[in-house]
């Protein structure tokens, strides 16, 4: 796995830990799934580069 690959991947994982340690209001996790699916959507586009 390729740098990014593994940056993205600890950004997911401290996201999904920090969510479950701490009930976050409803936009708050609204707006993290928004960041994981940017992301999510970008990844491809910076692999191919």
């Amino acid at each position: 796995m390729d740098a990014l690959g593994e940056m993205t991947q600890a950004a997911v994982h401290e996201c999904i830990s920090v969510r479950a340690k701490v009930k976050l209001s409803s936009d708050r996790s609204s707006l993290v799934s928004r960041f994981l699916r940017s992301v999510s959507t970008d990844y491809p586009r910076f692999r191919r580069r």
